[in-house]
Protein backbone atom coordinates (compact mmCIF):
# COMPACT_ATOMS: atom_id res chain seq x y z
CA UNK A 1 0.00 0.00 0.00
CA UNK A 2 0.98 3.65 -0.25
CA UNK A 3 3.03 5.44 2.46
CA UNK A 4 0.90 7.12 5.16
CA UNK A 5 1.94 10.60 4.00
CA UNK A 6 1.61 10.18 0.23
CA UNK A 7 0.00 13.59 -0.22
CA UNK A 8 -0.31 16.79 1.84
CA UNK A 9 -3.19 16.81 4.33
CA UNK A 10 -6.02 19.32 4.03
CA UNK A 11 -4.81 22.72 5.33
CA UNK A 12 -8.07 23.59 7.02
CA UNK A 13 -9.80 23.07 10.34
CA UNK A 14 -12.00 19.98 10.68
CA UNK A 15 -15.74 20.60 10.84
CA UNK A 16 -17.77 20.64 14.03
CA UNK A 17 -19.46 17.28 14.48
CA UNK A 18 -23.14 17.27 15.46
CA UNK A 19 -23.99 14.38 17.75
CA UNK A 20 -26.47 11.65 17.00
CA UNK A 21 -30.18 12.23 17.47
CA UNK A 22 -32.23 15.37 16.79
CA UNK A 23 -29.17 17.57 16.27
CA UNK A 24 -27.80 15.33 13.56
CA UNK A 25 -31.18 14.98 11.86
CA UNK A 26 -31.69 18.76 11.89
CA UNK A 27 -28.23 19.31 10.41
CA UNK A 28 -28.91 16.75 7.68
CA UNK A 29 -32.21 18.37 6.82
CA UNK A 30 -30.60 21.81 6.66
CA UNK A 31 -27.95 20.41 4.30
CA UNK A 32 -30.56 18.93 1.98
CA UNK A 33 -29.75 15.33 2.95
CA UNK A 34 -32.21 12.54 3.72
CA UNK A 35 -33.41 12.40 7.33
CA UNK A 36 -34.54 9.46 9.41
CA UNK A 37 -31.99 7.14 7.82
CA UNK A 38 -30.52 4.17 9.66
CA UNK A 39 -27.61 4.23 7.22
CA UNK A 40 -26.51 7.26 5.22
CA UNK A 41 -23.84 6.03 2.83
CA UNK A 42 -21.92 8.31 0.50
CA UNK A 43 -19.44 8.01 -2.33
CA UNK A 44 -17.59 10.99 -3.79
CA UNK A 45 -16.07 9.04 -6.67
CA UNK A 46 -16.95 9.71 -10.28
CA UNK A 47 -19.33 7.29 -11.98
CA UNK A 48 -16.73 5.86 -14.36
CA UNK A 49 -15.01 4.25 -11.35
CA UNK A 50 -18.02 2.04 -10.58
CA UNK A 51 -17.50 -1.54 -11.76
CA UNK A 52 -19.93 -4.45 -11.64
CA UNK A 53 -18.64 -5.76 -8.31
CA UNK A 54 -19.12 -2.41 -6.58
CA UNK A 55 -22.50 -1.89 -8.24
CA UNK A 56 -23.74 -5.25 -6.92
CA UNK A 57 -22.38 -4.48 -3.45
CA UNK A 58 -24.11 -1.10 -3.35
CA UNK A 59 -27.31 -2.70 -4.61
CA UNK A 60 -27.13 -5.32 -1.85
CA UNK A 61 -26.60 -2.67 0.84
CA UNK A 62 -29.55 -0.58 -0.32
CA UNK A 63 -31.82 -3.58 -0.93
CA UNK A 64 -31.15 -4.87 2.60
CA UNK A 65 -32.82 -1.76 4.06
CA UNK A 66 -34.98 -0.05 1.44
CA UNK A 67 -36.72 2.10 4.06
CA UNK A 68 -33.69 3.05 6.09
CA UNK A 69 -30.63 3.37 3.83
CA UNK A 70 -29.61 6.01 1.28
CA UNK A 71 -26.55 6.52 -0.90
CA UNK A 72 -25.45 10.12 -1.50
CA UNK A 73 -23.27 10.96 -4.50
CA UNK A 74 -22.14 14.33 -5.81
CA UNK A 75 -23.18 15.77 -9.17
CA UNK A 76 -20.21 15.99 -11.51
CA UNK A 77 -20.07 16.74 -15.21
CA UNK A 78 -22.34 14.43 -17.24
CA UNK A 79 -23.91 12.97 -14.11
CA UNK A 80 -27.29 14.41 -15.05
CA UNK A 81 -27.36 11.78 -17.77
CA UNK A 82 -25.67 8.96 -15.84
CA UNK A 83 -27.53 9.31 -12.53
CA UNK A 84 -30.91 8.05 -13.82
CA UNK A 85 -29.21 5.03 -15.37
CA UNK A 86 -27.32 4.28 -12.15
CA UNK A 87 -30.59 4.56 -10.20
CA UNK A 88 -32.27 2.09 -12.57
CA UNK A 89 -29.37 -0.34 -12.25
CA UNK A 90 -29.53 -0.17 -8.45
CA UNK A 91 -33.29 -0.68 -8.54
CA UNK A 92 -32.71 -3.73 -10.70
CA UNK A 93 -30.62 -5.08 -7.84
CA UNK A 94 -33.40 -4.53 -5.30
CA UNK A 95 -32.96 -0.90 -4.25
CA UNK A 96 -36.01 1.32 -3.97
CA UNK A 97 -36.76 4.46 -5.93
CA UNK A 98 -35.21 7.47 -4.21
CA UNK A 99 -32.45 5.66 -2.33
CA UNK A 100 -29.83 7.18 -4.62
CA UNK A 101 -29.51 10.88 -3.78
CA UNK A 102 -27.54 13.30 -5.96
CA UNK A 103 -26.11 16.23 -4.01
CA UNK A 104 -25.00 19.48 -5.62
CA UNK A 105 -21.32 20.32 -5.88
CA UNK A 106 -20.17 22.61 -3.09
CA UNK A 107 -17.13 24.56 -2.00
CA UNK A 108 -14.44 22.58 -0.21
CA UNK A 109 -15.47 23.85 3.22
CA UNK A 110 -19.15 23.14 2.52
CA UNK A 111 -18.33 19.71 1.15
CA UNK A 112 -16.31 18.76 4.24
CA UNK A 113 -19.06 20.03 6.55
CA UNK A 114 -21.74 18.09 4.64
CA UNK A 115 -19.56 14.99 4.58
CA UNK A 116 -19.34 15.02 8.39
CA UNK A 117 -23.09 14.30 8.44
CA UNK A 118 -22.69 10.99 6.58
CA UNK A 119 -22.18 7.60 8.20
CA UNK A 120 -19.77 5.83 5.84
CA UNK A 121 -17.96 6.58 2.59
CA UNK A 122 -18.09 3.68 0.10
CA UNK A 123 -15.00 3.56 -2.07
CA UNK A 124 -14.77 2.08 -5.55
CA UNK A 125 -12.51 -0.84 -6.44
CA UNK A 126 -10.67 -0.79 -9.79
CA UNK A 127 -9.90 2.93 -9.42
CA UNK A 128 -10.06 4.00 -5.82
CA UNK A 129 -10.41 7.43 -4.31
CA UNK A 130 -7.41 9.65 -3.60
CA UNK A 131 -8.17 13.22 -2.49
CA UNK A 132 -11.81 12.23 -1.93
CA UNK A 133 -10.64 9.58 0.54
CA UNK A 134 -8.51 12.06 2.49
CA UNK A 135 -11.34 14.60 2.55
CA UNK A 136 -13.82 12.00 3.81
CA UNK A 137 -11.51 10.99 6.66
CA UNK A 138 -10.82 14.66 7.46
CA UNK A 139 -14.57 15.20 7.71
CA UNK A 140 -14.64 12.53 10.42
CA UNK A 141 -16.25 9.53 8.71
CA UNK A 142 -14.88 6.02 8.05
CA UNK A 143 -13.99 5.03 4.48
CA UNK A 144 -14.67 1.46 3.34
CA UNK A 145 -12.18 0.31 0.69
CA UNK A 146 -11.96 -2.78 -1.53
CA UNK A 147 -8.55 -2.78 -3.24
CA UNK A 148 -7.69 -4.82 -6.30
CA UNK A 149 -4.12 -5.46 -7.50
CA UNK A 150 -3.14 -2.30 -9.39
CA UNK A 151 -1.59 0.74 -7.72
CA UNK A 152 -4.52 2.98 -8.63
CA UNK A 153 -6.89 0.52 -6.95
CA UNK A 154 -4.76 0.33 -3.78
CA UNK A 155 -4.31 4.07 -3.16
CA UNK A 156 -7.31 4.44 -0.84
CA UNK A 157 -6.29 1.32 1.09
CA UNK A 158 -2.88 2.88 1.67
CA UNK A 159 -4.55 6.06 2.92
CA UNK A 160 -6.92 4.37 5.38
CA UNK A 161 -4.15 2.09 6.69
CA UNK A 162 -1.88 5.11 7.07
CA UNK A 163 -4.68 6.86 8.95
CA UNK A 164 -4.96 3.92 11.35
CA UNK A 165 -8.11 2.30 9.95
CA UNK A 166 -7.10 -1.17 8.70
CA UNK A 167 -10.49 -2.39 9.89
CA UNK A 168 -12.12 -0.67 6.89
CA UNK A 169 -10.29 -2.74 4.25
CA UNK A 170 -12.51 -5.38 2.60
CA UNK A 171 -10.95 -8.44 0.98
CA UNK A 172 -13.98 -9.78 -0.92
CA UNK A 173 -17.27 -8.43 -2.23
CA UNK A 174 -19.13 -10.22 0.55
CA UNK A 175 -16.71 -8.77 3.08
CA UNK A 176 -17.38 -5.29 1.66
CA UNK A 177 -21.14 -5.58 2.28
CA UNK A 178 -20.72 -7.15 5.72
CA UNK A 179 -18.17 -4.57 6.85
CA UNK A 180 -20.40 -1.70 5.70
CA UNK A 181 -23.31 -3.04 7.74
CA UNK A 182 -21.14 -3.61 10.80
CA UNK A 183 -19.65 -0.12 10.60
CA UNK A 184 -22.97 1.73 10.32
CA UNK A 185 -24.30 -0.31 13.25
CA UNK A 186 -21.52 1.21 15.40
CA UNK A 187 -21.16 4.51 13.60
CA UNK A 188 -21.31 6.96 16.57
CA UNK A 189 -18.40 5.24 18.32
CA UNK A 190 -16.42 4.73 15.10
CA UNK A 191 -16.84 8.36 14.02
CA UNK A 192 -15.38 9.40 17.37
CA UNK A 193 -12.44 7.14 16.63
CA UNK A 194 -11.95 8.62 13.16
CA UNK A 195 -12.19 12.16 14.53
CA UNK A 196 -9.42 11.41 17.03
CA UNK A 197 -7.18 10.16 14.20
CA UNK A 198 -7.15 13.62 12.66
CA UNK A 199 -4.83 14.78 15.43
CA UNK A 200 -2.86 11.54 16.01
CA UNK A 201 -2.43 10.00 12.56
CA UNK A 202 0.70 10.63 10.46
CA UNK A 203 -1.66 11.12 7.51
CA UNK A 204 -2.50 14.61 8.79
CA UNK A 205 0.86 15.55 10.28
CA UNK A 206 1.75 18.53 8.06
CA UNK A 207 5.14 19.20 9.67
CA UNK A 208 6.22 15.59 9.20
CA UNK A 209 4.94 15.62 5.61
CA UNK A 210 7.04 18.71 4.82
CA UNK A 211 10.14 17.11 6.36
CA UNK A 212 9.57 13.90 4.37
CA UNK A 213 9.11 15.88 1.16
CA UNK A 214 12.26 17.93 1.73
CA UNK A 215 14.21 14.75 2.52
CA UNK A 216 12.92 13.11 -0.66
CA UNK A 217 14.01 16.09 -2.76
CA UNK A 218 17.45 16.09 -1.17
CA UNK A 219 17.89 12.35 -1.71
CA UNK A 220 16.72 12.62 -5.30
CA UNK A 221 19.28 15.36 -5.93
CA UNK A 222 22.11 13.57 -4.16
CA UNK A 223 21.40 10.30 -5.97
CA UNK A 224 22.19 12.02 -9.28
CA UNK A 225 25.29 13.96 -8.12
CA UNK A 226 28.49 12.29 -7.01
CA UNK A 227 32.32 12.48 -7.05
CA UNK A 228 32.19 16.26 -6.96
CA UNK A 229 31.95 16.37 -10.72
CA UNK A 230 28.54 17.96 -10.95
CA UNK A 231 25.19 16.39 -11.62
CA UNK A 232 25.01 13.60 -14.16
CA UNK A 233 22.25 11.15 -14.99
CA UNK A 234 22.40 8.27 -12.54
CA UNK A 235 19.65 5.70 -12.57
CA UNK A 236 15.99 5.35 -13.41
CA UNK A 237 15.73 3.60 -10.03
CA UNK A 238 16.30 6.82 -8.07
CA UNK A 239 12.61 7.14 -7.21
CA UNK A 240 12.64 3.64 -5.71
CA UNK A 241 15.65 4.48 -3.53
CA UNK A 242 14.01 7.69 -2.32
CA UNK A 243 10.68 6.00 -1.58
CA UNK A 244 12.32 3.23 0.42
CA UNK A 245 14.53 5.62 2.34
CA UNK A 246 11.68 7.96 3.26
CA UNK A 247 9.44 5.05 4.27
CA UNK A 248 12.22 3.80 6.55
CA UNK A 249 12.56 7.27 8.09
CA UNK A 250 16.22 7.70 7.10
Amino acid sequence: HCPPRQQPPPPRAPPARPGAGPGLEAARGAAGLPVGRRALYCSYNQFFKIDSAILRAWGALLASDTAGASLVMVKFMFHEHAAPRLARLLQGLGAADGQLVMADKASTAEHIARSSLMDLHLDTRLQSGHTTTVDAIWSGIPVLVFPARSMVSRAAAGIVIGAGMPWTVARTAGDYVELAQRIVARVPMLKEKVAAMRTTSPLFDIKAWVKDFERALRLAFESRCFDGGGCVPNSHKSHVIVARTVAAGK
